[in-house]
């Protein structure tokens, strides 16, 4: 396989993209509430704003599983959607 059909390969393997907005969740247990916002810019970084009194800036990778999770994939679509966007292993991601 040539450079170019290597990269091209790796292109369409990253076809995940994420949605750009803004996203509300509200996270509840036996002892705590928290409202959570995640916003998603068109670049892939992201901020993520806990209770309005934490803020995280998010690289791509950040911002692509904390988006994930909050939307309640499991372990193993998790994986399989950084394996695919990264194009890594399993055991590296």
């Amino acid at each position: 396989m040539t450079l170019t059909n290597k990269f091209k390969s790796l292109l369409q393997l990253s076809t995940f993209t994420l949605p750009t907005g803004l996203f509300h969740y509200e996270h509840k247990n036996f002892l705590e509430k928290s409202r959570i916002h995640l916003r998603l810019d068109p670049d892939g970084h992201g901020t993520l704003i806990v209770n309005a009194n934490q803020i995280m800036h998010l690289n791509p990778t950040a911002a692509l599983m904390t988006y994930l999770a909050l939307e309640k994939k499991s372990e193993e679509e998790i994986i399989k959607t950084v394996c695919k966007k990264y194009a890594v292993s399993e055991k590296e991601a």
